[in-house]
């Protein structure tokens, strides 16, 4: 059913590559399920190795469209289709569903993070097709609303619940961000969901030029909050974006990639990105591991081999390579793709299988655990678009 995308690894990226994006793109044929009660279009779960069961959604879902977009579009729109169709009625988007009994089941009430429209956008740029943004800007509109209303912070910014409750709904489970005791009762403005704000009024102001609307409030809200980044979450003493309750404090500096996410959606300055780049993410003290992208820089004390504190997703590599490229940094961008496809097909090549995370200096995945227990899931789609890694390898090439 998806033999665009059987197709377009052939002869993709280099000839090592082929067996493990073949096998990738069976992976995603293998995924595919009829549509349901709950989604109107075919859709893939995010881990059909996993035993936790039959699952759709979160940013999983979001990497499994951009995986597929440039070779079959149609189905990569589906997948976004399908995800804004569980937008519950006060714009939330739940993360991560469970299919149970023919019905899907949200295992909690958090959402996650709003990364889906880079997926509707490079669906409108490769098939200049207009039709689904109306429906695409009505969820977004829904979207920002909510995160208006409930993850807004007095004085700048916004937040994930992680900050509070250790719900992760940033995605970042166990992130290092939070050791330790916080003097704040309050919320302050956290980097990777005022970045991934910005993210939604910067796609705003497009699609609605693009549908002949006015885009003037969204253009003069990414302004606003693209200040605030720059200027409130940019530590100028190591050149590293913070939550804003770290800023220029030293103690409580942690090196996680989430400081990337203003190089990735385009927020930080032309000057701010560079020294980003070249500080920070092709630095290999920090995170430019062997396979990169370390999660949390090699320098950083509280650097480990579990979780988010080090071991690499493939899909970060991905964003961050996309930052690069945003920036005109092709050199920083092709090294971490070439890197991270080189180690992944190391791992494919001794296991047979897709990790959920990589070991950052190339061990072995069965070395590394999710939880300090649990082994990352094999044949983990929602982790791996390493077909679209390889597409863009091949275009700064």
């Amino acid at each position: 059913m998806l033999e665009q995308l059987r197709d377009s690894v052939k002869h993709l990226g280099r000839p090592q590559w082929r067996p493990m994006l073949t096998y990738l793109a069976n992976l995603h044929e293998e995924s595919l399920h009829p549509p349901c009660i709950d989604l109107p279009y075919r859709w893939e779960e995010i881990a059909p190795g996993s035993s936790l069961g039959v699952q759709f959604g979160s940013w999983d879902t979001v990497h499994i469209a951009l995986d597929a977009v440039a070779s079959d579009p149609q189905h990569a729109l589906y997948q976004i289709l399908n995800l804004i169709t569980l937008q519950q009625y006060d714009g939330m988007l739940p993360s991560t569903v469970r299919f149970l009994e023919n019905r899907f089941h949200i295992a909690t009430k958090t959402t996650f993070p709003p990364l889906w429209p880079a997926a509707i956008q490079d669906y409108i740029e490769l098939t200049k097709n207009l039709e689904p943004l109306k429906k695409a800007m009505q969820a977004l509109e829904k979207q920002i609303d909510w995160f208006e209303h409930h993850r807004r912070v007095e004085g700048g910014g916004f937040y994930y619940l992680d900050y509070l409750d250790r719900f992760w709904e940033s995605g970042v489970e166990e992130g290092v961000r939070y050791e330790g005791e916080h003097a704040h009762i309050q919320p302050l403005g956290c980097i990777d969901a005022t970045s991934h704000v910005f993210f939604m009024y910067v796609h705003a102001a497009a699609w609605s030029e693009l549908l002949g609307q006015n885009n003037n409030q969204w253009m003069l809200k990414a302004k606003e909050v693209m200040d605030f980044i720059q200027t409130e979450l940019f530590d100028k003493e190591i050149g590293f974006f913070f939550d804003r309750w770290v800023v220029g404090d030293g103690e409580m500096r942690r090196l996680s990639f989430e400081g990337l996410w203003p190089l990735i959606v385009g927020a930080a300055t032309f000057e701010q990105a560079q020294r980003l780049i070249d500080d920070h993410l092709i630095e290999p003290t920090r995170f430019l591991s062997e396979h990169p992208l370390a999660t949390v820089a090699q320098c950083d004390p509280y650097f480990d081999y579990w979780g988010w504190r080090g071991p690499v997703r493939n899909s970060m590599t991905y964003w961050a390579a996309r930052g690069c490229y945003r920036y005109g940094r092709h050199d920083a961008a092709a090294v971490l793709l070439e890197r991270a496809l080189n180690q992944t097909e190391r791992q494919f090549e001794a296991t047979g299988k897709l990790w959920e995370f990589y070991h950052p200096h190339g061990g072995s995945p069965l070395t590394l655990t999710r939880d300090r227990r649990m082994a990352p899931i094999q044949d983990y789609l929602g982790h791996n678009p390493l077909i679209a890694m390889a597409q863009l390898w091949e275009i700064l090439s």
